[in-house]
């Protein structure tokens, strides 16, 4: 089985588990997993891979576990009888007292807590789940011991899209945390996203209940397939993704709810957590923009007057729509939201931007298939009034307006609701009927091919063009990226962009910054005319590695820095923060909290602190290049 880790440049493949989770046998001595599906599996992958380093493993339970075949067990309600066979067989033992079902349960607590004093770690199931994917735990639950260094909370990704009352052990508790009411039929009619994941794994009554200061860590089982590594970075990048394009240099953010959103596997917001992200964005003068760009089926459209009134009681102060339906609920249902026009309504002309003004639009986001001059000639002919906005960069969705066919066909996944396969990132060939087994590269004529393409978007070079036809708003597609990239493109064209309107050359060094993060080949879509097919590859180039965040700082440079990939003392490093030029730095003397000198720190989100060569704000990156470019 691969293991991934998240970083604030997305999912990392990792040598182990053990590492991916970054433990420390040190720190991380006595482990509890609780949560959903995957507990048993995670506990005994984690044994295996410490046992190949070395060490002395007791697996246990606090409440019950099967018994597994073709492991060393020992039947047990006494700590001393696992000291004996642990000594005499093997490095990893499993303990535990004989129940019915084939099954183990705890040992008295108090000798369940003796197990540790045993050998080097003790792994231990805290929870059951009746082998669903996802748990909400109930008073009692889950049974932690003291002792307990660390808790893993597991959840099992096919849990993404299914009922709630099939795939969640506890429905009532999840029902409650997820605010849901039964319908009329008494049953709870209602698909696990994203968000409610995160919200469930992060919460302190889901997941996280009873962690209390102890060190937590998620495991996303099933990440088998490449639908399921994007729900897993989904989960985990929402927020955070936010606040670094507030603090970055954005004028608004753009975010979905969990529904009516064109993002349906992203971590998208319950009403909740949107409060929160409005709260936050308008407390640094920034807009929050909510999509409902789907194009909703009669059974959607009756919920959507209530989603929409959560969005006007969340101060949201615009919505993205394209169907007509959305847009006219919208007036009706969120009066103090203005309405924007999505590029999923493929506005190409003036006559089509005036009449959505003249509905009550106050902006129409441009198809993407428009040429500079076209998006001139919509400015010249329609209202001052009229806000024009345009995608600059990142993914580009090459069809019609990103109405596309493909993937619903392909894979029955349906573009146009939010489920996209990217089947244009696929590599293909043709193979002709009468040549079986031969296999021929796609080939364009003059008319061109409109299909494919393995190209991000980039205008940071042409920002005194896009001003000069009269766009208003400058917009980065990147909900589905990492907080990296958030941060790092969103203050590149933040910078890039006040020297262009300043009319001062650009500064090199900002625009250089979208070199840093992981992005495919660059091209500047049909601004300039047809921008032809792209056929050399689409992998991606990943040059650079975000390895720690700085929490705090004072005016002298002592900071405070939380770390998230390897380095050590010696490295030659990047800092780049809020308003920050980068700059570069050798890593000097770290220490841990406890004052202890640590050259290279491994446990992730461990407070080190260390002198800068000068004062940087919080939320400043520290990044080294490293090649991670796919191959």
């Amino acid at each position: 089985m691969i293991a991934y880790s998240w970083e604030h440049d997305g999912l990392r493949e990792r040598p182990t588990l053990w590492e991916a989770l970054k433990l420390s046998t040190e720190r991380h001595r006595v482990i509890a997993l609780t949560g959903g599906g995957g507990k048993t599996s995670v506990m005994f992958r984690l044994a295996d891979e410490l046992a190949d380093m070395g060490k002395t493993v007791i697996v246990t339970t606090t409440t019950h576990i099967f018994n597994p075949p073709d492991r060393n067990v020992v039947e047990t309600d006494c700590a001393e009888d696992a000291a004996k066979r642990l000594e005499r067989n093997g490095s990893v033992l499993v303990a535990g007292v004989p129940a019915a079902g084939g099954k183990l349960k705890s040992l008295p607590l108090a000798e369940a807590a003796r197990l540790k004093e045993l050998a080097d770690v003790l792994l231990y199931e805290a929870d059951g789940a009746k082998r669903l994917p996802i748990k909400v735990p109930k008073d009692g639950e889950p049974v932690i011991l003291e002792c307990t260094d660390v808790v893993i909370g597991c959840m099992g990704l096919d849990c993404i899209g299914g009922e709630l009352e099939e795939f969640c052990f506890r429905t009532e508790q999840a029902a409650e945390l997820l605010g849901l009411q039964k319908g009329p039929d008494g049953h709870y009619s209602h698909r696990i996203t994203c968000g409610d994941a995160a919200k469930i794994l992060t919460s302190e009554s889901g997941t996280r209940k009873l962690v209390g200061e102890r060190d937590y860590r998620v495991v996303m089982n099933k990440a088998d397939q490449e639908e399921l590594l994007a729900k897993a970075a989904r989960i985990a990048g929402d927020m955070e993704r936010l606040k670094m394009a507030v603090l970055y240099g954005a004028d608004a953010v753009y975010l979905a709810g969990t529904d009516f959103g064109m993002r349906a596997f992203a971590g998208n917001f319950d009403p909740d957590e949107l409060k929160a992200a409005v709260a936050y964005a308008h407390a640094h003068n920034v807009r929050v923009h909510c999509t409902i760009n789907t194009m909703p089926r009669g059974d959607e459209i009756v919920r959507l007057p209530a989603h929409l009134e959560r969005l006007n009681d969340a101060g949201v102060d615009a919505v993205i729509v394209a169907d007509l339906g959305a847009f006219t609920l919208a007036g009706k249902y969120a009066p103090n939201c203005q309405r924007h026009i999505s590029t999923q309504a493929s506005i190409s002309n003036y006559v089509t931007a005036n009449a959505w003004y003249d509905l009550g639009a106050s902006r129409v986001i441009l198809a993407r298939e428009l040429s500079l001059e076209e998006i001139r000639a919509i400015r010249e002919n329609t209202p001052a009034e009229l806000e024009i906005e345009a995608f600059v960069h990142g993914a580009m969705c090459v069809s019609y307006s990103g109405r596309c066919l493909l993937s619903n066909y392909m894979t029955g996944r349906d573009a146009s609701r939010g489920a996209c396969a990217q089947p244009c990132r696929y590599h293909y060939a043709l193979l002709e009927e009468k040549r079986p087994g031969e296999y021929f590269p796609i080939e364009e004529d003059e008319k061109g091919s409109y299909i494919l393409n393995s190209r991000d978007m980039c205008m940071i070079d042409h920002l005194d063009d896009l001003l000069d036809v009269g766009l208003s708003s400058l917009k980065i597609e990147g909900r589905a990226k990492s907080a990296y990239y958030a941060a790092i493109v969103t203050g590149a064209y933040r910078h890039c962009l006040d020297d262009a309107a300043a009319g001062r050359p650009i500064d090199p060094v900002w625009r250089d910054e979208v070199e840093h993060v992981s992005h495919r080949p660059y091209a500047t879509g049909f601004y300039y005319g047809y921008p032809g097919q792209y056929y050399e590859n689409s992998r991606y180039i990943r040059e650079w590695q975000v390895v720690a965040l700085v929490t705090e700082c004072g005016s002298d440079g002592n900071a405070v820095i939380s770390l998230r990939n390897k380095f050590r003392t010696g490295d030659t490093v990047e800092l780049v923060g809020p308003d920050l030029r980068p700059f570069s730095m050798t890593v000097p003397e770290m220490r841990d909290e406890a004052g202890t000198v640590i050259e290279e720190p491994r446990n992730p989100q461990m407070l080190l602190k260390l002198r800068l060569p000068r004062p940087v704000p919080p939320m400043t990156l520290v990044r080294h290049q490293v090649e991670l470019s796919a191959k």
